[in-house]
């Protein structure tokens, strides 16, 4: 394994490369606070509430490391991990929970484990009733799991409630793709349609709004990420467009739509006024920083400088007071950024 620890946070004067910044202009450098390799294709991260631990999902096991230097701390097996793996660090930070993967050959029974995060021992079960569900969004405290059909397009999405055990369905008269998002507060959910997002009332399951997209929207570009009070989120379209909407109103926010040309993810911080933006086109190339976009200036305040090499980027992930990201890449390296408190 190697690591490098390095921590710097200095001014200098740089050519933004994003979005409509083409011009000069005075930026924060934010240096890698750590870097770990495993070796391995890491497919999803998830950060602890203390910021003090990172679980990374591997082909079959997950990985628990220490974000003080990296090392592992333990490893969850038996089912554990995989290409669609949600993660979320409970009680404490004293647990993970997670969904198991599916066996070959076998009726697709859903299934949901907590393991000891110091042991790696499994210490709770779930059986969820019903066959070929796919785990397609996890809630931040892990007690909500959103599950469809296997079928990448289905008309209808159940939603789990993992303490009572109670389900609703959401039910389209069109088709859901197999995408879906729950704020933090777990009031709302988002989903998508061909030409529409979905904005649900949750526990009611009634919609709330229906957003009509000029673009088609892409299964592959899709991804939605809320503000830590829920009220407002961000949509992320293809080739680098992104905008940010009301979950109430159903309404494009002030700040209204971006464009970041080729940059490929898109994440809103917790406190609604930043983007945490890769500009390293889809993710595949020798360009490894991050930019922090604030939506009230239209500018970038913050470069997030990573470790140039090669890479194809698989998870991207802001902690919840937005002082941490951390990235994830196919290649096995995970980078991850300490960051000044942002100005509200």
């Amino acid at each position: 394994m190697r690591i490098h620890l390095l921590l710097a946070v200095f001014v200098a004067v740089m050519t933004i490369s994003v979005g409509p910044l083409r011009a000069q202009q005075l930026v924060a450098v934010v240096k890698e606070s750590l870097l770990i390799d495993t070796k391995n294709h890491v497919y999803s991260i998830s950060l602890s509430h203390d910021e003090k631990k990172i679980a990374l999902a591997l082909r079959d096991r997950i990985q628990i490391r220490s974000l003080f230097d990296g090392s592992v701390i333990s490893e969850l097996t038996g089912r554990a991990g995989g290409k669609h793996t949600r993660m979320q660090f409970v009680n404490n930070d004293t647990e993970l929970k997670a969904p198991l993967q599916f066996l070959k050959d076998s009726k697709k029974q859903g299934r949901v484990r907590k393991w000891n995060v110091a042991t790696g021992k499994p210490t709770e079960t779930i059986d969820l009733p019903g066959e070929t569900q796919f785990y397609t969004g996890f809630s931040q405290d892990a007690r909500v799991l959103l599950v469809s059909p296997e079928i990448p397009a289905s008309k209808s999405m159940r939603v789990w409630d993992l303490t009572t055990g109670e389900q609703i369905i959401l039910k389209a008269d069109g088709f859901f793709w197999r995408s879906a998002y729950i704020c933090p507060k777990k009031k709302t959910l988002v989903t998508l349609h061909p030409h529409e997002l979905w904005i649900w009332d949750y526990p009611s399951g009634k919609i709330r709004h229906k957003v009509a997209l000029k673009k088609r929207p892409s299964t592959i570009g899709f991804e939605v990420s809320f503000s830590a009070d829920g009220k407002l989120f961000l949509y992320t379209y293809p080739m680098g467009y992104v905008t940010i909407w009301d979950a109430f109103t159903g309404k494009q926010s002030v700040a209204g739509r971006f464009s970041f040309g080729g940059a490929h993810r898109h994440l809103l911080f917790p406190d609604g006024t930043h983007i945490l933006v890769n500009s390293s086109g889809k993710g595949v190339g020798e360009e490894s920083d991050l930019y922090v976009y604030d939506t009230r200036k239209r500018v970038a305040v913050m470069r997030l400088q990573g470790t140039p090499r090669r890479m194809e980027q698989a998870d991207l992930v802001i902690s919840r007071d937005g002082t941490l990201v951390a990235q994830s890449t196919a290649t096995g390296t995970i980078s991850i950024w300490k960051l000044p408190r942002l100005q509200p």
